[in-house]
């Protein structure tokens, strides 16, 4: 059932005093209050209540009321419209204990009328004319002719004392004028009454009437001559006359207004009254497709407003809406009620299920809704692309997909019945495809060895793994045949180096096998490079190459009982100490033997050979082999012998250096030191190099001159030495000497 409800405007309660501005009076002075209430464009005020704070009231409207006891007096009106709708309205007076004024001769009178006369039985004050002019006054009177009475038709007359009563004591003055002013609106909507008056004149008969007599227009008499209603009932103009007589003074005047009546808004729309919020922007207009104001109502607050011909507005919130359309002059119509139903929330979080998956089998998705009133739709797109096993709606679901790439989403749904539908939470789900990432601990494969294999399924949990090796007799699986991890043992190479790891991977309707490629590791082939010859004490310069090899260790033999072992390196170069000391005085052929030891962790030991000339050690010393001590300005010359001891073959060449700096033109095998080739400074370390016919270069030993220009010391020794000295034939052309003493000398 849906139920109309007109909201109309309240009514507004307005009061205050007529004649003066004062609120302080004198005990037993008329006030005479002036209602200001208004419709507020609502229904018609019926009911006025006065209270005047000392125990009476009054439903006139607008009464005249005195008060006989001194104090402050809080004074409200109550007014009531024909919907039952209030309001009230307080304001204070105050009386004075003070006796009050009695202005005399206040009666009804004629506009324009001869002179009034008021006067007062007091000892003289103040006189003020509201709506007349005075034409002459006293202390205690004043005469007036009422011309300028406002449209309200009364006049009044206030007087101040100056021994009584210090206020204004006002009396008001009813004035019939000759042309009088109708109060009440000048538009009135269809059906809708207007309630029109003239002042309350006593004595005062009023004949009103309406044309045209059409029936556009019915005129209601009221209990009060003054007072009638016009209800408008087709649009149209219509004038209201009102002729009025005093019957006591036989004074007349008339009144009119004119009076337009015009249809109230429709309001029209190409949708629903009752759609779901957030639905789309609903557009509303009137039949007129005249500009109106717009207002739109929900829970008693206005929640939007414009002005134009037509209204738009999304309805973002659920609820019971009005929407009003008012036109010039007031008149909206009957509104429109809109039933918003309030759409369900979008489901947020994550729908629970698989996102990959095989064709052809089912799987299960689910959603938690916890909004009351609500149920789960699911859907899979595009179109086609799964079906459901069952039913689509509810917190869980089943799926059968057909396609590779899908996505799987789920609304709310209301249970009313618009069935208002949230927006989707989706879930991406693709097909699996078997794409497994092997890895490997090894990335050289040795024969005989192990290696530990990983995969990586993204996610996907098979149904069967499953590892072997290609063939049977290359490799055995020994751990982890059906796992994720394996560990794979390598047989030695028997005809092909060449074999396969495979991996079987089944889940759902896919059975895939995926192959690696293993290669044995082969032993790798050497080339040892060793220089033709080498003199004593140069540096063994070898290149061994391997390859495809980066790491292992390389064993050297030397040929004469020495070897050294050094990690291997990949740029092939090694350089050695000379292990060689050729004393024989000929040449020796050695050979060289290099074994790489585990090439690239595998259990091989290759070696590579080659040979290398030995050539004899030549030996030179320098005869006389003892210090010199000289005298830099005064020495005799002494010369310095170069012997070859040992050797083969010749000596070809000589270089004499002092300090290892090559003397000039000293190439000799003696050189002398004098002043002719020292000068004054044959102080120095000398040695001599020689060149043997083999090209090797051998240096004698230091021979050390001292500058000391003093006389040495008696070198005196005690006790004498025992001295031993032993000799012997070491090899061929070689004599070792050996000499010991006994005793410490002492000085």
């Amino acid at each position: 059932m849906t139920l109309c409800i007109d909201k109309i405007n309240g009514p507004t309660a307005q009061a205050d005093i007529y004649g003066t501005d004062a609120i302080e009076f004198c005990l037993d002075t008329p006030i005479n209050f002036q209602n200001l209430s208004t419709s507020n464009g609502g229904s018609e005020i019926v009911n006025y209540y006065w209270n005047f704070g000392d125990g009476d009231v009054s439903y006139a409207f607008e009464p005249t009321h005195s008060y006989d006891q001194p104090g402050t007096y809080t004074v409200s009106l109550t007014v009531v419209n024909n919907c039952n709708c209030s309001d009230r309205y307080e304001f204070t007076v105050k009386i004075i204990n003070k006796p009050n004024v009695t202005i005399n001769c206040p009666s009804v009178v004629c506009e324009n009328d001869d002179i009034q006369t008021y006067t007062v039985d007091d000892c003289g004050g103040s006189w003020q004319i509201e709506g007349g002019t005075v034409v002459g006054s006293t202390a205690t009177s004043v005469d007036v002719i009422w011309n300028q009475v406002d449209a309200l038709g009364f006049g009044y007359v206030s007087y101040r004392s100056e021994c009584t009563c210090p206020f204004w004591t006002t009396v008001k003055i009813p004035v019939i004028k000759q042309s009088g002013t109708i109060q009440g609106e000048a538009t009135l909507c269809v059906g809708e009454q207007g309630l029109y008056s003239l002042p309350q004149w006593p004595t005062t008969n009023f004949v009103w009437t309406l044309t045209p007599t059409n029936g556009g227009a019915d005129l209601i008499f009221t209990d009060q001559r003054n007072q009638v209603y016009v209800e408008g009932v087709a649009p149209g103009l219509y004038d209201l006359v009102c002729n009025y007589t005093n019957t006591l003074l036989g004074c007349t005047g008339s009144a009119a207004i004119r009076i337009q009546v015009v249809n109230g808004t429709v309001i029209t729309s190409n949708q629903a009254d009752e759609f779901c919020s957030s639905s789309g922007t609903k557009t509303y207009t009137t039949t007129s497709s005249a500009v109106v104001n717009w207002e739109l109502i929900k829970n008693n607050a206005t929640v939007a407003t414009s002005s134009g011909i037509t209204f738009s507005y999304n309805f973002p919130q659920g609820g019971v809406y009005t929407l009003t359309a008012t036109a010039a002059g007031g008149c909206s119509g009957e509104p429109k009620v809109i039933n918003v139903t309030q759409t369900p929330a979008t489901p947020t979080g994550t729908i629970t299920g698989e996102i990959k998956v095989c064709t052809g089998v089912p799987y299960d998705y689910s959603f938690n809704n916890t909004v009351a009133n609500t149920t789960l739709v699911w859907e899979v797109l595009p179109a086609g692309s799964g079906t459901f096993q069952g039913d689509n709606t509810g917190n869980n679901v089943t799926i059968v997909f057909t396609s590779a790439i899908t996505t799987v989403r789920v609304k709310r749904v209301g249970l009313d019945g618009l069935g208002c539908q949230s927006g989707w939470l989706n879930k991406a789900v693709s097909q699996i495809l078997l794409a497994p990432a092997i890895t490997s601990s090894s990335s050289i494969y040795c024969p005989s060895s192990q290696s530990t294999f990983t995969v990586n399924l993204n996610g996907i949990t098979p149904d069967l793994l499953e590892w072997s090796v290609i063939p049977a007799n290359f490799g055995n699986v020994i751990a982890g045949i059906n796992g994720s991890t394996v560990t794979v043992s390598w047989n030695e190479i028997s005809t092909n180096p060449q074999g396969t790891l495979r991996l079987r991977v089944k889940k759902c309707n896919l059975d895939q096998n995926f192959d690696t490629t293993i290669n044995l590791y082969q032993p790798p082939t050497l080339t040892l490079n060793a220089p033709t010859q080498i003199c004593y004490g140069s540096a063994l310069n070898l290149n061994l190459t391997a390859p495809g090899v980066t790491s292992g260790t390389v064993t050297w033999d030397f040929g004469n009982g020495i070897t050294q072992t050094t990690p291997f390196n990949a740029g092939g170069n090694y350089t050695f100490n000379n292990p060689y000391n050729n004393t024989t005085g000929s040449n020796i052929n050695q050979t060289i033997t290099a074994t790489l030891n585990s090439p690239n962790g595998c259990n091989y030991s290759p070696e590579a050979v080659d040979t290398v000339i030995v050539f004899p050690r030549t030996v030179i010393t320098i005869s006389p082999g003892y210090y010199y001590e000289v005298c830099p300005t005064s020495y005799p010359a002494f010369t310095l012998s170069a012997n070859a001891v040992a050797g083969v073959g010749v000596t070809v060449g000589y270089q004499w250096f002092e300090g290892g700096t090559p003397i000039p033109g000293a190439t000799g095998s003696t050189y002398t030191i004098s002043n002719a080739t020292q000068g004054t400074t044959p102080q120095g370390t000398y040695y001599v190099q020689a060149t043997d016919s083999n090209g090797c270069v051998v240096n004698s030993q230091n021979i050390v001159v001292i500058a000391d220009c003093g006389t040495p010391p008696p070198c005196v020794i005690s006790p004498a030495p025992n001295l031993t000295l032993s000799a012997g034939w070491n090899t061929c052309g070689t004599i070792t000497a050996t000499a010991s003493y006994a005793g410490t000398p002492i000085s």
